[in-house]
Order: C-alpha cells, then sequence, then structure tokens
C-alpha cells in the first residue's frame, strides 16, 4: 500500500542516464508506478551524459526531492549529494560521497546475482576452452568488481579459472590469445559492445547474446549459432 504521503504536487528531479537503454528504462518504470499509484509529481528530467559534471538545479529552483542514477560522474554525484535534497539513489557507486548525511536512500542491484547468473547461463549453454570476465575499468568499478568476483567463485566451484581481460588498449591481443572456443561475460553492454567492435576489427568471430539491459555475453569461435536471452526482473 502507497502512504499518501502527498496534498500537493511535489516537484522532483530525475537524473538519469537517458542516453542508455538502462536510463530510460529506470525512467518508463518511474513514470509508470506513478500513474498506477496516481501521483501527482511533477517531474523534472536531467538527462545525464558523461560531459555533464554539474546538475540543472540551479540556486533558485526548489525541488521537494531528486531521485539520482549512480552512473553519474562523481562531481555530479557531490553536487547533489550537497544539497539537502532528500534523495533516492540508484546503483549508488560512490559510498564515499554523502556518508553520514541524512535522507539518502540507496537502492542497488543485486551484482553478485548477476555474476553467478552469467555464469550459470553459460555453463549450461556449452563446455568452452575458457570463460573470461570483462571488466568496466573506469573510477566507478564496484559494481564490476562484485559481478567479476561472483563469476570467479561460480565457475571455481566448478573447479574451472575464470580469466579475467583488462579492457585496454591490448584487449585484441588478448582475444586473439585465450583458448578458443572462449565464452565472455562482459560488465554490462557498453563494454560488451566494445569487446564486440574489437573482435569485428581482429577478424574474431564473435556471437554476442544481451538483454537490453545488464547481462552481456558473447563466444568466440562457435560453429554454430548461439541464442539465448537472459531476463532479470
Amino acid at each position: 500500500m502507497i502512504p499518501d504521503m502527498v496534498r500537493h504536487s511535489p516537484k522532483i528531479m530525475l537524473a538519469l542516464p537517458m542516453a542508455f537503454q538502462d536510463g530510460r528504462d529506470k525512467y518508463s518504470g518511474i513514470m509508470r508506478f506513478l500513474k498506477e499509484h496516481k501521483l501527482p509529481w511533477r517531474i523534472r528530467l536531467d538527462r545525464l551524459s558523461p560531459a555533464v559534471s554539474r546538475p540543472t538545479i540551479g540556486e533558485k529552483d526548489s525541488f521537494d526531492g531528486a531521485i539520482i542514477d549512480g552512473t553519474a560522474s562523481t562531481g555530479l554525484i557531490r553536487a547533489y549529494a550537497a544539497t539537502k535534497l532528500p534523495l533516492v539513489a540508484i546503483d549508488w557507486r560512490h559510498p564515499e560521497v554523502g556518508r553520514g548525511r541524512p535522507r539518502i536512500v540507496s537502492i542497488d542491484s543485486d551484482n553478485a546475482g548477476i555474476g553467478r547468473l552469467a555464469a550459470k547461463t553459460l555453463l549450461e549453454t556449452g563446455r568452452f576452452a575458457t570463460y573470461a570476465f570483462l571488466p568496466l575499468a573506469n573510477e566507478t568499478t564496484i559494481w564490476s568488481d562484485a559481478r567479476g568476483a561472483a563469476f570467479g567463485k561460480a565457475l571455481k566451484r566448478k573447479k574451472i579459472e575464470a580469466t579475467v581481460l583488462n579492457p585496454d588498449d591490448t584487449l585484441i591481443r588478448q582475444l586473439q590469445a585465450i583458448p578458443k572456443p572462449a565464452a565472455v561475460f562482459a560488465a554490462n553492454d557498453d563494454i560488451g559492445a566494445k569487446a564486440l567492435a574489437v573482435c569485428a576489427e581482429a577478424g574474431i568471430t564473435a556471437i554476442s547474446s544481451t538483454t537490453q539491459h545488464i547481462i552481456s555475453l558473447f563466444i568466440l569461435h562457435i560453429p554454430q549459432v548461439f541464442s539465448t536471452k537472459i531476463n532479470i526482473n
């Protein structure tokens, strides 16, 4: 049951990465929730992008709260955390920001569960010479590390050692060198797309399987068509 928490129309800032499917899905989910529960919120959208380092909230703006995605830059996260707004943080990737600040609620993905699911899916797909994890390398990799660690542990229980790839300029050589057929779990769709582009450039046969959300799997040198869909609720 949704409490009757408003008798007016609160003004809420949504700071979401709308250039990506993940951000658009979050926006759609929020708007669907408001419609289903007839909440009269007035929404202002801050379309997060890597180039944005300051929030669009100005000093004269008056908001009742904000929902912000944790994929934002550290500078943007700090700017929002410095406000006195009640914040709902989705996938908060900056544990050092806002520590001790009241009125921050964090909603996080089950990153360990995602890693275990990726391992289970690849193990059920077939036998591979290599099982590898491709992390995301930037300042906010807590979630990526958690996915990779759970992926490795799940494989280790089957007496399989996971290979951890390095998402740097040597990725082509790494993908060329690993024994094949190989199954690769990418931390998210962005780094998975980069790896597939690298494969195309290097002439490596790669067949991808991705959801529109957060799992990215691809297979190297598989003779038959591989297709699977992973749904995470």
